[in-house]
C-alpha cells in the first residue's frame, strides 16, 4: 500500500551487443561454476579412495557423485550471483527478478508445469522420427542409467529428486529467465528476448534430445517470467515440470502398472491433460488481468537495437498526443519523502480528474485521459528515480511523443514548499531523475514543473535530505500548491506553456 495523500493504489539503457555480451558472461559464470563443483567431487574422491584408483574406478566414482556436484555447482552459482549483487549498487531484486510475484501467478503455473509435461511427452515422440533426435536420446539415456546404476551402488537415490526438483530448476531459472532475459529485455524487444533467453536455456542442457523440447519450454517459462514480473512462477513451471517424471515412477513404484494398467495410465493422461487445460485457462485470465510490464509483449525495442521480433503499435489505436510524468520512488518507504513530489502530484491529478493510474506499462504505473480534445499519457515510473529516462523514452519512443509535448513533474531543493517553478527547458541542475530523462531523450528541451520541497540546510547531504519524508506542515504547504499543478498541466495540454508560466510562476502557498 503506498501512503502518498493521494495515491490510488532497473536499469539505463544498454546496446544490444552489451546486453549479449553480459548475458554470456553469466552463461560462463554458470559453466564456470559448474566446473568448479566437479572438480571438487573430483578431489574428494581421490581424497577418500587415494590416488591408488584405476582410471574405471575414478570414473565410476564420479558417476556415483553426479548429482552431488550438480547440486554444489547448482548453489555455488547461486550464491556467486548473490555476491555479486550484495557488493554491487544494483538491487539484487531488479536484475535477477527474485521479488514476489502476484498470487494468481503460482496456481496458474503449478497447472502450467503439470502441462508443460503432457505437451514435451507427445513432442518428443513426434521429434523421435528424426535421426539425430533419436541417436541424441538413445545416447542421453544410455548415461542416464550408467549414472543410475553407480548411485544405486551407493544407495542415495534422494540426491537425484533434491537436484531434478529444487537445483536445477532454481539455478537454471535465475540464469535464463533472471539475468540473461533482464538483460536481453533492455536491448530488444520481449518476445525476441523471451525467445533468445530460451535458445541459452536450450543449449546449456548441452544435447539435442533435451534442446529440442527445452525450447518450447524456456518459451513458456520466458512468457511467465514476463508477464508477472517475477522469477518464481518460471521456477515452480520448472520445478513441476522435471518433478513428473517421479510422479510417473510412482506407478511402477506402487506395482499399479501390473494391474488395471490401462485404467491407471488413463487416470495419468486425464490428469495431465486436464492441469494442461485449467493451466491455458488460468494464463488466458491472468494475461487479460495483468498486462505485462514494460509495455506488455508489445513492446518496442530501444532505438538503435536490432529489429528482433519488432512490433508497431496497431494503427487502430488512439495514440496521446502529450505525455506528463511525475517523478519518485515506488515502495511504501518512499511515499511521503521531497523525492517523491512528483508522484503526490501525479496522484493528486488522478484523483480529482477520476482517473485510473494502475495499468503496468512501461516500466511505470500509467492511465490516459482526455483533455479538452487532447489525448493524454499520464505515467509514474516505476525504476526508482535514477532510472526515470527509461520508462520515459520507452513511453515517448512508442507513441511518438515528441520531448516538447512531454512534462515532467519533479521536486526541487532550490524552493520552499508551496512554491512550483515551470520551465520550458533546462539542464538537470544536480537532479538525477531529470538528467536521466536528458540522457535518454538526448535533448534538455522539455517542459518541466518544479515543485518545492524546501533548501538543504548546510549540515544535510542531499541524498539523504531528498530521502526524508516532509513534515507535515510542509506537507500541507506542497498539497496547496496541487490545483494550481493541475491547471498549469491543462494549460500545457492546450499549447499555452507560456500563459502557465505567466499565472503560476511567483505564486506562493496561501495566495
Amino acid at each position: 500500500m503506498n501512503s502518498s495523500p493521494f495515491a490510488l493504489e532497473k536499469n539505463p539503457y544498454q546496446p544490444f551487443w552489451l546486453a549479449v555480451l553480459k548475458s554470456a558472461g553469466f552463461v560462463l559464470l554458470f559453466f564456470g561454476c559448474v566446473f568448479a563443483a566437479n572438480f571438487a567431487g573430483a578431489v574428494f574422491a581421490l581424497a577418500r579412495s587415494g590416488p591408488t584408483l584405476s582410471p574405471a574406478e575414478l570414473e565410476s566414482e564420479l558417476l556415483s557423485l553426479t548429482y552431488e556436484m550438480m547440486f554444489l555447482g547448482a548453489g555455488l552459482f547461486i550464491l556467486v550471483v548473490f555476491l555479486i549483487y550484495l557488493f554491487s549498487r544494483r538491487r539484487f531484486s531488479d536484475a535477477t527478478g527474485v521479488r514476489s510475484a502476484p498470487l494468481l501467478s503460482l496456481p496458474t503455473a503449478l497447472f502450467l508445469g503439470f502441462g508443460a509435461f503432457f505437451i514435451a511427452i507427445w513432442l518428443m515422440e513426434l521429434l523421435h522420427l528424426i535421426p539425430a533426435v533419436r541417436q541424441s536420446s538413445e545416447d542421453y539415456s544410455q548415461l542416464i542409467d550408467t549414472i543410475d546404476t553407480a548411485i544405486a551402488q551407493r544407495g542415495r537415490p534422494w540426491v537425484d529428486v533434491l537436484y531434478t526438483v529444487i537445483g536445477a530448476p532454481v539455478a537454471e531459472e535465475l540464469l535464463c529467465r533472471g539475468l540473461v532475459l533482464r538483460q536481453l529485455r533492455r536491448a530488444a524487444s520481449d518476445w525476441g528476448a523471451i525467445v533468445l533467453a530460451a535458445v541459452v536455456f536450450a543449449v546449456i542442457h548441452g544435447n539435442i534430445f533435451q534442446s529440442s523440447f527445452t525450447l518450447p519450454l524456456g518459451i513458456l517459462l520466458g512468457y511467465v517470467a514476463v508477464l508477472s514480473d517475477s522469477v518464481f512462477p518460471a521456477m515452480l513451471i520448472h520445478a513441476v515440470f522435471n518433478g513428473s517424471n517421479y510422479l510417473l515412477g510412482l506407478r511402477k513404484t506402487l506395482g499399479l502398472t501390473d494391474k488395471s494398467g490401462v485404467w491407471v495410465d488413463g487416470a495419468v493422461i486425464a490428469f495431465f491433460l486436464l492441469s494442461l487445460i485449467l493451466g491455458a485457462v488460468l494464463l488466458y485470465f491472468y494475461a487479460r488481468r495483468r498486462p505485462a510490464p514494460s509495455g506488455g509483449l508489445l513492446r518496442t525495442p530501444p532505438p538503435g537495437s536490432p529489429d528482433l521480433f519488432f512490433q508497431t503499435e496497431g494503427t487502430d489505436m488512439a495514440a496521446p498526443e502529450y505525455l506528463i510524468a511525475g517523478l519518485g520512488n515506488p515502495g511504501e518507504k518512499y511515499a511521503s519523502t521531497r523525492h517523491n513530489a512528483g508522484f503526490i502530484a501525479l496522484d493528486y491529478i488522478a484523483l480529482r480528474e477520476g482517473m485510473d493510474l494502475s495499468r503496468i506499462r512501461f516500466h511505470a504505473l500509467t492511465g490516459e485521459k482526455e483533455w479538452d480534445g487532447h489525448k493524454v499519457l499520464f505515467l509514474k515510473p516505476q525504476t526508482f528515480m535514477n532510472l526515470s529516462g527509461q520508462s520515459v523514452r520507452e513511453a515517448a519512443a512508442f507513441y511518438h511523443i515528441p520531448p516538447e509535448k512531454i512534462l515532467i513533474l519533479v521536486d526541487d531543493v532550490n524552493f520552499e514548499p508551496g512554491v512550483l517553478r515551470i520551465r520550458r527547458e533546462g539542464s538537470a541542475g544536480g537532479h538525477n531523475g531529470i538528467k536521466s530523462i536528458i540522457e535518454t531523450l538526448g535533448t534538455e528541451a522539455f517542459p518541466r514543473i518544479r515543485l518545492g520541497v524546501g533548501h538543504l540546510p548546510p549540515e544535510r547531504d542531499l541524498v539523504s535530505w531528498v530521502l526524508s519524508a516532509l513534515p507535515d506542515g510542509d506537507m500541507d504547504k506542497l498539497i496547496s500548491t496541487l490545483e494550481d499543478v493541475r491547471k498549469a498541466a491543462r494549460f500545457f495540454v492546450n499549447g499555452d506553456l507560456d500563459g502557465a508560466m505567466s499565472a503560476f510562476n511567483g505564486k506562493r502557498a496561501g495566495d
